[in-house]
């Protein structure tokens, strides 16, 4: 089992002419507006749905394949050796998640007229997946004997397999495939999380308007999914939560989220115990990072592959350098993050994290110092080998360029500083000329 790499290659995709795209801990795009950033960031969304398993079941319906009459079949002559069961070409599940990958993207997008061609490459991948079946008698808990169990295993996951106490249906077998992926890639998290672009505004309403509202909007619909999950998972822990513990470990929000009766509410560090208030009446900054300040405080971030579009949106400079810091956490409890920018201080501390790495590998001791001297969280590193990172513009003919940049040193960012210096240029010319009309006025 040794697939080495996942490369995402793309054609005619939206305006994006081509592109080439390494899967890494840490996916950033960057670049103007409208010049495809976003859609490159759903694509790399939707590659880590399938592998963990999110997107798995469709194709093995895909393969027309009917466990239920695959499982008469092996009782009337079950395999007297490797008991073989079925199995699926490579070669149509790299086909499969090409065309998967536009009607997904037509789906998130709510256009159905979404053009393009996907091309992933598993490196390493083997000729088929063979599931292997046994029928077998087991003990259960209290030691009775269970009619119907059965072993599942994927052959390429050696002795792993998935026992069950009745019939066979096709779960397990995306489930077995999932993991497949999940170890050969040194996958930690287990579950994908779409945090779309002004997400507050839809955190703010009840669930019953939410699932009206959104139906048809396909990354709104998948944020309120992912939410749903996200509440049903953790509620029973929170919503105990009273003013005396709470604690103020999200920098963020300055507060605490709780969850209650499915609805989300939050309570300032304020040291006052009132009662904590309703989504739908705090800060819009609040709202939009109400689902990252959950998964935090409960120490499940570190679960979760998550396409955060616009880290920085409603947060002062000051929280936006913050949040380069709660990246950071993230990748360091294992999640996986993509992101899409268009702000320099996330870009720059973001930067600083990847050379305070650089600098603890080659002296740690020159490296404490500078975090004491400089007030930075001792530890928090982002290793630059875990980070991919693409600048996205448009060329003379109108369709966008994507530039992979080298971040051994941290992530360029030049047109940011061209655009900035221009207006910081001009204004002190602006400033010196006034100074001198009045200058002149008073002499």
């Amino acid at each position: 089992m040794d697939v080495k790499d996942v490369i995402i290659k793309v054609q005619d995709f939206g305006p994006v002419k081509e592109a080439q795209i390494r899967l890494n801990s840490f996916v950033i795009f960057s670049g103007a507006s409208s010049v495809g950033k976003s859609y490159l960031a759903m694509l790399v969304h939707f590659v880590y749905r399938v592998l963990l398993g999110g997107e798995l079941i469709d194709f093995l319906q895909s393969q027309k394949i009917n466990v239920q009459e695959l499982y008469k079949q092996y009782e009337l002559s079950p395999a007297e050796n490797n008991n073989y069961f079925f199995r699926c070409s490579t070669s149509d599940f790299k086909k499969w998640v090409g065309k998967r990958a536009i009607e997904y993207m037509q789906a998130t997008l709510g256009n159905s007229d979404f053009k393009g061609k996907v091309e992933v490459i598993f490196e390493g991948l083997p000729d088929f997946f063979t599931f292997e079946l046994w029928k077998q008698t087991a003990l259960s808990e209290d030691s009775q004997i269970l009619k119907n169990s059965f072993r599942i295993s994927l052959r390429e996951l050696d002795s792993f397999g998935v026992y069950l106490e009745h019939d066979v249906n096709i779960y397990p077998f995306a489930f077995l495939l999932s993991r497949y992926f999940r170890i050969v890639l040194n996958l930690h998290p287990t579950d994908t999380f779409f945090l779309p672009p002004s997400r507050g505004a839809v955190v703010a309403l009840p669930d019953t308007v939410r699932y009206t509202l959104m139906e048809g909007v396909g990354m709104y619909k998948e944020f309120i999914e992912d939410m749903s999950y996200l509440k049903n998972r953790i509620e029973r822990f929170v919503a105990s939560d009273t003013p005396k513990k709470r604690k103020p470990n999200f920098p963020l929000i300055d507060g605490v989220i709780s969850v209650k009766d499915n609805e989300l509410f939050f309570a300032p560090n304020s040291g006052k115990e009132s009662a904590p208030l309703p989504i739908s009446a705090v800060a819009s900054s609040i709202k939009e990072l109400a689902p990252l300040a959950i998964m935090m405080q409960k120490s499940v971030l570190g679960r979760y592959s998550i396409l955060f579009e616009e880290p920085e949106a409603h947060l002062h400079p000051e929280l936006q350098i913050k949040a380069a810091d709660v990246l950071a956490q993230g990748l360091l409890s294992g999640a996986h993050i993509q992101i899409t920018t268009h702000s320099d201080y996330l870009l720059r501390r973001l930067n600083d994290l990847m050379r305070l790495y650089i600098l603890k590998e080659y002296n740690v001791k020159k490296y404490e110092s500078f975090c004491r001297k400089y007030n930075y969280p001792k530890d928090l590193v982002i290793n630059p080998n875990m980070v991919s990172a693409y600048f996205v513009s448009k060329n003379e003919d109108g369709f966008s360029v994507v530039e992979q940049q080298d971040v051994r040193n941290g992530v360029p960012f030049d047109t940011f500083d061209t655009v900035t210096d221009k207006p910081f240029y001009s204004s002190s010319i602006l400033y010196e000329l006034i100074d001198t009309i009045r200058s002149d006025e008073n002499n």
